[in-house]
């Protein structure tokens, strides 16, 4: 007997077509209005719902009446809850740990409003899907998931091969039952059973309607059954925004299980008359199809005997296909603004939730001191200081709560499927990059205030400066930025598990000088910038995992200027002409393309440490990394044996052609990468023109090389190399930046500028770094990233890059 497991459920986006509160109040809204009157009528009814942002909303609107009939409904197991995150996140772009905090966040709703503990993901649209994800659902406590978008060949295989079910291995001792949908998260396609008898149709038509769906469906089901190893199976039954009719569509829901189970209660009869192989054939036709849930259904599946053995699987399942050549490879790059703000956001939220915690708990301490030196008189005065300190810092603590949850819950929802993908329309995305703006913005503040507030209960006498500090920010390379003026506090903070060290830009007033909390100057450079009143530091900062780091901005004064040639250079653009031109002499070299062709491309050589580069002048592109220390004992070693040992003839040379090149519009929009045209590249390997500009400090040497090549705007494309000695460690870096070269996005979108609306504009740097090389084996470790850069206007050119999608933090490794 194949026993059917039909799951009612509607996927609601929470923006795609429409914004957020659009969809909510045009179909969400009356989709669980309808749903919660339909279950009630008839206790073998269910539904499952995923997306807890849309519930919750909902549910906070009810009366007391109404959400007390829903935590009935939920107990008896009519009403389930699968996924349980804020959204559907995507699982290209998004990285683990904001996987999990917005799976928390919608988890924690769901404890706390209803008792409700989720077992069963449900990712059945994001476009593709990876085992990061499947280890945060794991790590989350679920059990199993259904997922959908797997490419259509190895769909196709694993149908034949009964392998549509596995155990996915997310770690050695890990794994997680998955599911996989057979065609859609749709009803099938012909038996659409919400629309089979429309309100208003003649009465006479419904049995025979009932008839035909029920034959037709059974039929479709046994069919389908060949593709599993058990004699259960699961039938999504819903779409995109369905039951928004509920009562009418469960009626003839249940006609047509009625139907379909009275036709296996006379099989079973026939059968029972039956013997020997007319009875096992017999049993091979009967269907029963009953109301269910995806706890249910696995819950089923585990039971059989065949199952005991599942397979198992344990790589990503990116990219999506779901057809040939139509690669689900476009939204790795649309719309790179949002995707910049889409971090940033989650990352802000995380420095505030944290920075509040280390304040609450610094207040308790502090209170807990304040009752202790109360008990003396001499400690009474400084017990009721400490005290109101402490009781402000609740106080805040209390306030700021609620605009922290807003800031979450307005972050979260950008990393939904429809969001950090950019595949939802021009007015969406600006929906979604609002919410993030404001999220950013929100948590800032949160995070400026709880820093001021552990500071100062820290340090309860002397000025304290951090008192008025500004909303905090992530600090980038962007120009639009007010520059700090001195006096003024830096204080950097680290939301991540891990330490950090990296080199910072800070945007001074002329004649301003970074130092560190004990006075000394911190290690940075300084460039000045054209208008002569602007400078920007490149600070070298190293902040402890989930830790803060506090510099402070001072006027340069009567400070005196190091040695050029000391390791602890600072400064350089307060100098007069002739100190400057000498600097200059030293740090700064203009480098013009030769003017033919025929002359072997000039090199360039980055080197701190062992780690070496080798620049194209041409291009300004790698064009071989080594180690220094290693290649150099190898020569030593051919030396003495009289062989030749030039320089990156060793096996610690890796030689290395990076390419940048440009597509034109294709026909998948912001979903597929299918380009009209083959690629033209970026970038020509001969331009006389281009200039090259070199910098060395103590920090860094880099080199840029600026394209005659302007776009409407009159910018250059620029290629950087960076060498980079921090935290003890030699890396590369390099940047491409492209201002003028849109992203994937659909052929009817035209260009808009900044002002009109930005995310609409495609500009961005594309970063790749290099951690190190090993001794003992070749390894390059690239990692990729998107940033927003200078946005301007998209003239319709399309650009791709061949890497791994820039949010999974993972790192990609070639031998």
């Amino acid at each position: 007997m194949l026993e059917v497991h039909l799951v009612p459920h509607s996927h609601t986006d929470p923006g795609w077509l429409h914004t957020f509160d659009k969809y909510y109040f045009m179909s969400v809204e009356r989709i669980l209005d309808e749903v919660l009157t339909a279950l009630e009528a008839s206790p073998q009814r269910t539904f499952t719902w995923a997306e807890t942002c849309f519930f919750a909303r909902w549910f906070d609107g009810c009366s007391d009446g109404e959400q007390a009939r829903v935590r009935s409904l939920v107990r008896t197991g009519q009403l389930s809850f699968v996924g349980g995150g804020w959204v559907m996140h995507d699982e290209a772009l998004t990285n683990p740990h904001a996987m999990a905090m917005q799976m928390a966040e919608g988890h924690t709703w769901l404890r706390d409003n209803l008792n409700v503990t989720v077992h069963v993901g449900w990712q059945i649209d994001p476009f593709g899907h990876s085992t990061a994800s499947a280890a945060v659902l794991a790590a989350c406590g679920l059990s199993s998931q259904v997922i959908h978008r797997v490419h259509h060949v190895t769909k196709k295989r694993w149908r034949e091969e009964k392998r549509l079910e596995f155990e996915w291995e997310v770690a050695p001792d890990q794994s997680l039952l998955t599911h996989v949908l057979y065609d859609a998260y749709t009803w099938p396609t012909g038996y659409d059973l919400e629309f089979q008898h429309k309100q208003g149709d003649p009465p006479s038509s419904y049995p025979a309607k009932v008839e035909t769906a029920a034959s037709g469906l059974s039929k479709l089901l046994l069919n389908r059954s060949a593709a599993y190893m058990t004699d259960v199976m699961m039938l999504p039954a819903g779409g995109d925004f369905r039951w928004d009719q509920a009562g009418h569509s469960f009626a003839f829901v249940d006609d047509v299980i009625r139907r379909i189970n009275d036709e296996a209660d006379r099989l079973v009869a026939q059968c029972a008359r039956a013997t020997g192989p007319t009875r096992v054939s017999c049993l091979k036709d009967e269907v029963r199809l009953v109301y269910s849930t995806p706890d249910r259904y696995f819950a089923a599946l585990r039971r059989q005997p065949r199952f005991s053995t599942p397979p198992r699987w344990r790589d990503d399942l990116l990219p999506y296909a779901d057809k040939p050549a139509d690669y689900w490879t476009g939204f790795y790059t649309t719309r790179p603004a949002l995707k910049a703000l889409v971090p940033a956001a989650t990352a802000a939220v995380v420095a505030a939730e944290w920075t509040g915690l280390a304040a609450r708990q610094a207040a308790e301490e502090v209170a807990v001191a304040a009752v202790v030196a109360g008990a003396s008189a001499a400690g009474a005065a400084a017990a009721r200081a400490s005290g109101a300190a402490a009781a402000a810092a609740a106080a805040a603590d209390i306030e700021d709560a609620a605009t922290l949850r807003l800031a979450r819950r307005r972050a979260y929802l950008s990393l939904h499927h429809d969001a950090i993908t950019g595949t939802s329309p021009p007015h969406v995305i600006v929906n979604f990059e609002q919410s993030c703006i404001n999220a950013s913005r929100d948590a800032a503040q949160i995070a400026a205030a709880a820093t001021a507030r552990l500071l100062d209960l820290q340090h309860s006498t002397g000025p304290a400066p951090w008192r008025s500090l500004p909303p905090l920010r992530p600090l980038t390379s962007s120009y639009s930025e007010s520059p700090m003026s001195p006096p003024g506090v830096l204080v950097l903070l680290n939301s991540a598990a891990f330490s950090r060290c990296e080199l910072l830009p800070v945007r001074l007033a002329n004649g301003s000088l970074i130092v560190d909390a004990d006075g000394r100057p911190a290690a940075a450079t300084y460039t000045l910038d054209t208008d002569a009143t602007v400078e920007t530091a490149v600070l070298r900062a190293c902040v402890p995992a989930l830790g803060m780091q506090t510099y402070f901005v001072e006027a340069l004064g009567e400070r005196a200027l190091p040695d050029f040639s000391s390791s602890n250079f600072i400064k350089d653009r307060v100098a007069s002409p002739a100190v400057r031109s000498e600097w200059e002499r030293h740090h700064l070299t203009n480098f013009v393309g030769k003017p033919s062709k025929k002359i072997k491309p000039r090199t360039l050589i980055l080197t701190k440490g062992c780690l070496g580069a080798e620049v194209n002048v041409t291009t300004g592109m790698l064009s071989s990394l080594f180690d220094i220390c290693s290649n150099r004992s190898a020569q030593n070693s051919a030396s003495a044996s009289n062989s030749s040992g030039a320089m990156g003839a060793s096996h610690h040379t890796l030689r290395i052609r990076p390419e940048l090149a440009l597509y034109r519009p294709c026909k998948g929009g912001s979903y597929i990468f299918r380009p009209v045209y083959n690629a033209t590249p970026l970038l020509p390997e001969y331009e006389p023109s281009a200039r090259m500009h070199t910098r060395r400090s103590h920090l860094f040497e880099e080199v840029t090389r600026a394209s005659a090549i302007a776009d409407a705007n009159g910018l250059p494309y620029e290629v950087q190399a960076r060498l980079v000695h921090i935290g003890g460690v030699h890396r590369i870096e390099t940047m491409a930046e492209v201002p003028h070269a849109g992203l994937q996005g659909s052929e009817n979108e035209g260009g808009r500028s900044l002002e009109s609306d930005p995310v609409e504009a495609h500009a961005v740097r594309l970063r790749v770094k290099l951690s190190s090389l090993r001794d003992a084996e070749m390894v390059l470790w690239l990692h990729t990233s998107l940033d927003s850069a200078e946005l301007r206007v998209d003239d319709g050119l399309h650009t791709a890059a061949r890497a791994r999608p820039p949010s999974t933090s993972a790192a990609a490794a070639t031998s």
